[in-house]
């Protein structure tokens, strides 16, 4: 009996040892989005379970620092391979196409899969130009605005559930938070060209035309930063966040701000314990001419450089499953980038957080319906073609253009005179290096 056992004991060990050799160690390089990193080891450990063979290492790097870094490990020939992104546009040229690995494992025909999957995403228009899927939409994050309820009491306004404020509504609604004591400042609103730009389309207006002519100095455009700056001019808004570098979140957390112009990627902190000492709700983002929500989805993406193709290709494909991909939203109350899920509907099992996702779901339903040029325009300018990569790579331009025009060094005409100037001679440029 003891030579049976001794055996079996040697024949597990030989096991372990051979699988334990054959294990691969892909590496994925992610920042944090909130507190989501607890959420992906989890998911993590859970794969690494079910595969035996595979072990994930976790690169974490800051949001700051992210972009730079990753492409540096590009540049230098060492990419990772796998990696969380904001969009496909920057690394098109590198991206794994996973598209003859998604038969095997879903079992559906890629057409189908990309169909049923695209959500908020420009992955449709990456499979029928190049025939290639090179990332897979995770989750999708909506431009969101939230509210202090105890402010809002105090200054006696009720934030629409619903309908929309108009953007004079809301400027009313502003200055009334503002002459009534309830807070120092009515609004903080994110330093970024991307956040700003949603104004931008509320006023009817685009950054590039169908001939990729940057047009965002026409009326509209104007119309949207004089707004914007209209709100500095008043003192509704702190000018430090954007003059400065004061983080817009740090206002509204301290109560110096009753409204923060944000996104739903804000939610999970909101929720976190300690994070803010009063109640807040979200409202539907306020609209002009376009009620206009922008969206964008965080992607996973796999490089072709990797040893480990179908490894890669499995486990984006896992991650971003319909099961998983639940398990995901839940937790972060975040919104599936995925069409399928999208009809659905989740429940997040919080009736708090299911009540501030109807609102949100439902402004972007409505925010996203075609209206006009809408949302055409924000597809051209941000997400496909030679116009979002000159905008995805030249933000910092629009910007500090913007800044100026805060600052009054520039009219917002003169402002976006010099934006349109630049982003045009940068599309001259591009279509003179790819001669």
């Amino acid at each position: 009996m003891k030579r049976v056992f001794v055996i079996l004991s040697v024949l597990l060990v030989a096991v372990m040892f051979v699988a334990f050799s054959q294990q691969i160690t892909l590496t994925f390089a992610y920042f944090t989005d909130g507190p989501d990193l607890p959420v992906i080891q989890s998911l993590i450990a859970q794969y690494e379970q079910l595969h035996p063979d595979v072990k994930i290492n976790l690169l974490n790097i800051p949001y700051s620092d992210y972009a730079q870094k990753l492409s540096t490990m590009i540049q230098g020939g060492t990419p990772p391979d796998i990696a969380r992104a904001g969009d496909i546009i920057p690394y098109q040229d590198v991206a794994l196409n996973i598209a003859p690995y998604i038969t095997s494992f879903t079992g559906e025909s890629v057409e189908e899969w990309v169909k049923n999957h695209s959500g908020f995403t420009s992955m449709e228009y990456w499979y029928d130009t190049r025939h290639e899927v090179l990332g897979i939409p995770w989750d999708a994050g909506a431009h969101a605005l939230f509210y202090n309820k105890d402010e809002f009491a105090k200054a006696d306004i009720t934030a629409p559930s619903t309908t929309p404020w108009t953007w004079a509504q809301w400027e009313s609604a502003m200055e009334k938070i503002v002459n009534s004591g309830a807070a120092k400042y009515a609004l903080t609103y994110e330093k970024t060209s991307y956040r700003w730009s949603n104004l931008l389309y509320q006023a009817g207006g685009q950054i590039w035309n169908e001939n990729g002519q940057c047009v965002i100095n026409n009326p509209e455009g104007v119309r949207a930063l004089s707004f914007f700056v209209s709100l500095f001019r008043k003192n509704l808004i702190p000018e430090s966040v954007w003059v400065g570098n004061t983080p817009a979140f740090s206002y509204f957390q301290n109560g110096l701000a009753s409204m923060f112009y944000s996104g739903t990627w804000m939610i999970p902190e909101l929720m976190q314990k300690g994070t803010v000492n009063f109640k807040w709700g979200v409202m539907p983002l306020p609209m002009d001419k376009v009620n206009a929500v922008m969206t964008g989805p965080k992607v996973i993406l796999g490089f072709k450089s990797t040893k480990y193709p179908k490894q890669v290709a499995e486990f984006m494909l896992w991650l971003t499953s319909k099961p998983i991909l639940t398990q995901w939203c839940q937790k972060l109350g975040a919104i599936p980038a995925n069409h399928q899920l999208l009809q659905e509907g989740i429940d997040y099992g919080n009736p708090e957080l299911n009540s501030v996702m109807q609102i949100i779901l439902t402004d972007l339903n409505k925010g996203t319906q075609v209206q006009g040029n809408w949302p055409a325009n924000f597809e051209r300018d941000w997400i496909v073609g030679n116009t979002a990569v000159i905008t995805q790579t030249y933000y910092p331009r629009l910007v500090q253009d913007i800044v100026n025009a805060i600052s009054g060094t520039m009219t917002p005409q003169q402002a976006l005179n010099d934006v349109a100037s630049y982003f045009n001679q940068q599309m001259a440029n591009l279509k003179t290096s790819s001669k």
